[in-house]
């Protein structure tokens, strides 16, 4: 390339990049919500970027959001919502009923972009994945939970089926500022299905293990103590 000015010349070079279009999305879906039956919701907020700067997401064209479920037995189904609204300054929600035996949840945001260089459009998409239930594909019908109760926290066995707690004995451990590693003690539960640890003062860690041949673990970080809340297992969806 010459760049000239008056009687001045110069030689420069341009890197003349693609028209490389990217469409990116935030999906989320609360899994507490996500119960056999019931509507939940799927939150999306869009980002379009062209050679990695962004750009308005006014210039999406065909916009759609495909949700997938998939049961315990692989028998898919989705559902597609055409003409989706995509918002600058907020995020599209968008409800729908939850199946039974949920194992999975695919969703697909996919849209057009007209390209100015091939004047065609072109296919983009984004995807999110959720594992949920997980633990109905095992022989295990019981997984840990960290709750707090009144000024007392406790770890207590649950299980899906009864919806309670119910089970054998814990192995809780904590750590505490000042102690090197952690305090590990063995801890039966009481008739609820419960370990009562107390008000935990100054501990910034909890985790427990399991009973019996599978170990589950959950660990409270250590802002959680102090506001209450914890971390759970991402295998646990219910």
């Amino acid at each position: 390339m010459v760049l000239s000015r008056g009687e001045f010349c110069c030689l420069d070079t341009i890197e003349h990049q693609p028209e490389a279009y990217r469409l990116a999305a935030g999906i989320h879906a609360d899994r507490e919500a996500l119960l056999t039956a019931k509507v939940a919701s799927v939150v999306v907020r869009p980002a379009l970027f062209l050679n990695d700067r962004p750009v308005s997401v006014k210039l999406l064209e065909d916009v759609r959001l495909r949700i997938t479920s998939r049961d315990h037995s692989g028998i898919a189904t989705s559902t597609e919502v055409p003409e989706f609204k995509l918002f600058e300054d907020r995020e599209s929600v968008h409800e729908f009923r939850v199946p039974g035996r949920l194992a999975r949840l695919d969703v697909v945001l996919t849209a057009k972009v007209k390209s100015l260089s091939v004047g065609a459009p072109i296919d983009l998409s984004a995807v999110q994945s959720f594992n949920l239930n997980q633990i109905d594909r095992t022989d295990r019908i019981e997984d840990l939970h960290l709750a707090k109760f009144g000024p007392d926290y406790a770890v207590g066995v649950a299980r899906p089926d009864r919806g309670g707690p119910a089970g054998p004995a814990g192995e809780p451990g904590a750590q505490a500022p000042g102690l090197q590693g952690a305090v590990h003690v063995s801890l039966k539960t009481d008739p609820r299905g419960r370990v009562v640890l107390g008000p935990l003062a100054d501990v910034v860690s909890v985790q427990a293990a399991g009973p019996r041949a599978r170990t589950t673990r959950g660990r409270c970080r250590s802002t959680g103590i102090r506001t209450g809340r914890c971390s759970t297992p991402p295998r646990t969806s219910r």
